[in-house]
Parts: structure tokens; sequence; C-alpha cells
């Protein structure tokens, strides 16, 4: 029988402390929560394991815990921030957001997926998050604006009316492209515009929206500037100058260590929408 308490231990001083994140809420959060109870039976040995863990067949995974401790430090949580969880899929991202937050507003699609992480999250007496069903490319405008967006996997493009929903001063992170060319990216809203810059190197696959259409040829447009307007056309890739081949020196993360390659990432609904 796994020993799951002795699993967590491991899994945070094997592989969170080593990817250099330091903060203590993130350490301490990641140690309390069950991570083996958001996973399928099937799966609970794997629980602690540096890979991302399937929840829903195909369709939805649990980022890794190292790149998931890495985007949350990059996100900076504090106390008082309002956040949207985009892809939650059984819970376990909100879960420990909610240890950092106020409180937290997660999306997810599959009704199913809804049921369990709410169920869960309440079986934890964790009163601070509200699932609530819908897709992942909308946001949830209605509960915005928000200091912070996490998208739980990697995404090809992020629509403006993502961006749209953070606060003045807000901070988003997602993975941008895939496989071992995909980046962790941070961005800041400040005024109309969103700049972001690399805070992590992140191979990851794609997670999938029904909502989604496949991506024309006109989707791979030339980079954009490094600080992308939110006013611009929807579904614009937000490319910043980093992206095309000068990573040395955007790599700037204060708490991310240069140039560490994390485990695959699930990959999230190409976020480009309908036209």
């Amino acid at each position: 029988m796994v020993d799951f308490a002795n699993a967590r231990t491991k899994m945070v001083d094997g592989q969170v402390r080593p990817s250099d994140v330091t903060d203590y809420r993130i350490i301490s959060a990641m140690l309390e929560i069950p991570r083996e109870v958001f996973v399928p039976p099937a799966r609970k040995p794997l629980a602690y394991t540096d890979m991302a863990l399937k929840v829903a067949g195909e369709a939805r995974s649990m980022l890794p815990p190292r790149t998931f401790a890495m985007m949350v430090q990059a996100a900076d949580i504090q106390p008082t921030d309002v956040v949207l969880d985009l892809g939650c899929a059984s819970g376990y991202s909100s879960a420990v957001i909610a240890k950092l937050a106020s409180s937290v507003v997660a999306v997810e699609q599959d009704p199913a997926l809804v049921d369990l992480a709410s169920k869960t999250l309440l079986d934890l007496g964790i009163d601070n998050v509200a699932v609530v069903q819908g897709q992942l490319v909308d946001g949830l405008a209605g509960e915005g604006p928000y200091d912070v967006i996490m998208i739980e996997g990697a995404v090809d493009v992020l629509p403006d009316t993502i961006g749209e929903q953070l606060k003045d001063g807000g901070r988003l992170v997602v993975i941008e492209g895939r496989g071992q060319s995909a980046k962790g990216m941070l961005y800041v809203r400040t005024g109309d515009d969103l700049g972001g810059r690399i805070v992590m190197n992140a191979g990851a696959t794609c997670c999938r929206a029904s909502s989604a259409r496949p991506p024309s040829s006109s989707d791979s447009s030339p980079s954009a500037p490094e600080t992308g307007s939110l006013s611009g056309r929807s579904g614009r890739p937000l490319r910043p100058d980093c992206m095309r081949g000068t990573t040395d020196r955007c790599m700037i993360g204060r708490h991310v260590p240069h140039r560490m390659p994390v485990a695959g990432a699930p990959h999230l609904p190409r976020f480009v929408h309908e036209t």
C-alpha cells in the first residue's frame, strides 16, 4: 500500500524545491493537499510522480507537480487576490491556489469533472472555491476582473478576451507552444497592454475543447510586438520578442531557474475564437 503522506513529502523535496520554488506558502499548500484524492483510483499510485496525469480519458490532465508549482510562484498570488483557474480538471490546482488566495473561480467544461471537483473540494473543507461549468476559451468575465488568471495547461493561441478579464496590474500564467519548444509565460496587464516574458521552459502536450477549431494557415502569422494590445485582433497569439530566438535575455524569472526543462504539461484547447 502506498504511503501517500511520505510520497507527498518526497514530491516536494525531490521535485518542487529543486525547481527553485522558494515560496513557503506554496510548499506548505502542496504538503497539505492530498493530490491522490484528485486522480482516478487506478492512477493513485502515480499521484506524486513528475508527470501529467490523465483524469478524464484523453481530454484533461493534471499538470506535473513541479510545472504547476513554478507557474503558481510566477503568478505571485497574494492573500487578497481573486484567481480565475481555467481548466481546473478534478480540482487539485484550485485546492492549492485556494490556500494562497482570497477566492478562486474554477472553470471546467466537462460537467462530470465539475461535479467531481466540487465534491472533492467540499470533502476537504475548502470553501473559497466556486467550480463553474463553461467553455475554457471564454473564461468567465461575469465574475471578473481577476487579480490572477492561471491556465492549467498549454495553449497554441491566447485570445484577447482572456487577457481582458485581468485587472490592471493583474497577472496571467500560461504555457505556450508544444513539445520541447513550449515556454511558461507570465503576462502582466498595464492599461490596455499585455506585456509578457518567459519564466520557464515547459515541454507540453495539448489540451482540447469542443469549441475549438483547427488552426488555419492564417494562424501562423508573424510574431507580434513584445507588448500585445488587448484591443488587437481576437485570437492573435501574444508573442513577445523574447519568443523569437533571444531567450537568454528573457529568462529572468526571479524565482524560476534558468533553462530548467520541466515535465510535459497537458495541452489545453486551441485558444482560438470561432470566426
